[in-house]
């Protein structure tokens, strides 16, 4: 079965009864890259009683742990869907808060796909009892995939007296590239526009201003990255569609008082 179907993962967990809420039986179980493979089956009730009060099942491999009731006497239950990583370390991430409640009853209290409805993608995240932080990279103008220092947000999600987790605290890394990112947007469609108040803004060397192509586009490559840093020159590369022909640009950037500016653009191997 290992062979022909890949890790198969099947775990029962158990939260005992407290007031008027009756004991809760977890089944979870995920089979390695089958796409929707990863179950979650909450049985309220023991013995010939118990039934299933809820379930959902995810793409990705689920793990689920039981957090300790606070003052409330809540049984909470947080399951976790992650899928395997890409080749730039990225992985898809669900989370569900699942909490009991009187009369059997079992209802999702919160849940990623509420915070991130077209799905959210980590470079790493971990979970304690009421917390589950989380650390990505937002998608901005230009991002890409694979690239080394790029923006990112590590999230804290606390759980709140009223149920459900909350934004407790955001740490932000690595801003200048999502400023570079915009400056270098803002180049493009001020050349495509022939947007001369933007241009001038961008690119303050009348001479190099007046020698940039109209037809530069991005290129999706990595930022060059000098000694010193975003502190230094940061080389962006672009490509001019001259007469059918791409020809690539090297547009060198330093961030000053007022916000990134091209310093030389050249076009390479000309």
């Amino acid at each position: 079965m290992m062979e022909s179907w890949g890790g198969a993962t099947l775990r029962v967990l158990r939260i005992p009864g407290a007031g008027r809420r009756a004991p809760i039986t977890l089944g979870l179980y995920s089979l390695t890259g089958v796409e929707g493979s990863g179950s979650l089956r909450v049985y309220a009730g023991t013995g010939a009683g118990a039934a299933l009060a809820a379930s959902s099942t995810q793409d990705g491999l689920l793990d689920a742990r039981v957090w300790p009731a606070g003052p409330d006497r809540v049984p909470r239950v947080f399951a976790v869907w992650s899928g395997s990583p890409a080749a730039h370390g990225e992985r898809a991430l669900l989370a569900e808060l699942w909490e009991g409640r009187e009369h059997d009853r079992v209802e999702r209290a919160w849940t990623t796909a509420t915070q991130w409805p077209e799905g959210l993608r980590v470079m790493d995240w971990r979970t304690q009892a009421g917390e589950l932080v989380v650390r990505y990279e937002p998608r901005y103008p230009g991002w890409k995939p694979g690239c080394a220092e790029q923006f990112e947000h590590e999230d804290h999600y606390r759980l709140t007296s009223a149920g459900g987790l909350a934004l407790a605290r955001r740490h932000v890394a690595n801003g200048w590239h999502r400023e570079l990112g915009a400056a270098a947007d803002r180049l493009f469609r001020a050349l495509a526009e022939a947007d001369a108040r933007a241009l001038g803004q961008l690119v303050p060397a009348p001479a190099l201003r007046a020698r940039l192509p109209r037809s530069l586009v991005p290129e999706p490559v990595c930022e060059q990255v000098g000694p010193a840093g975003p502190r230094g020159p940061v080389t962006v590369a672009a490509t001019e569609l001259r007469g059918g022909r791409h020809v690539p640009w090297a547009l060198s950037w330093t961030r000053g008082p007022a916000g990134w500016r091209i310093q030389t653009a050249s076009p390479v191997l000309e």
